[in-house]
């Protein structure tokens, strides 16, 4: 098999997700976010999500295609070792540095936005003006474990369930991590959907971990960040010096 596609990172799950995620993380992204060609999506994503599920949703394809991405690292590695440079940069996860760049889609409204390779603390999405720099970066800047823990906080938060939508839900944010946030509202949240939240100090992407009703009639909801921008870091997680 010469394909080096990550299937892993088109459907936003883990190497070790269980099939039950892998599922729910296509539907999402095929019915949520819109990616679907019969709800507006492009044909040439929704044909990466489809072939990408085919695959990790077979366990047969999907063992055959962890020893195909096994191998290649090992004969990635090899090359590297050996001075290689076509071979040790040809990984599913890079491409060459003179690759034009590609569109890539917003996770939340699917816009597509050219920024090259990486993306900046100050990139934003082009339509929903969503934050476009993952969490996973904003968390590798605390030095220690006390900077990820969760933090007492509450802010009012505003946020969308799709794009475009005039006008969003209110809320109140509490329990802010550089992983994710308790948030409380009115409205019951799907788990696994994908929402827009702003709450001055910071705005992310996040994606709906659990959802329940407390004994007021409101709805606590767990959101794990998938994308995020500080806008003040001072008396959330981290400091400036951290």
């Amino acid at each position: 098999m010469h394909n080096r596609r990550n299937y892993y990172r088109i459907l936003h799950v883990q190497p070790d997700a269980p099939d039950a995620v892998i599922r729910a993380s296509y539907r999402t992204l095929m019915q949520k976010l819109r990616l679907h060609p019969d709800l507006g999506g492009d044909d040439w994503n929704a044909a990466l999500l489809n072939e990408a599920y085919r695959t990790l949703s077979d366990p047969d394809r999907r063992a055959a295609y962890d020893r195909n991405c096994e191998q290649h690292r090992a004969g990635r590695g090899a090359g590297a070792r050996r001075g290689d440079r076509s071979r040790a940069g040809a990984g599913p996860e890079s491409r060459p540095p003179s690759s034009a760049p590609r569109a890539l889609l917003c996770p939340f409204c699917t816009a597509s936005n050219v920024r090259g390779r990486h993306y900046s603390a100050s990139d934003h999405c082009v339509s929903c003006h969503s934050p476009l720099t993952p969490a996973a970066e904003i968390r590798r800047v605390g030095k220690d474990r006390r900077s990820l823990t969760r933090q007492p906080v509450e802010l009012a938060a505003t946020f969308f369930t799709r794009w475009p939508q005039a006008r969003g839900h209110s809320g109140l944010v509490t329990d802010f991590s550089p992983r994710g946030v308790q948030l409380v509202g009115d409205e019951r949240l799907p788990t696994n959907a994908f929402i827009k939240i702003d709450a001055g100090e910071f705005a992310a992407i996040a994606r709906v971990a659990s959802c329940r009703q407390r004994p007021d009639r409101r709805y606590a909801t767990g959101l794990e960040f998938i994308t995020l921008a500080i806008y003040r870091k001072d008396g959330l997680f981290i400091s400036e010096s951290a």
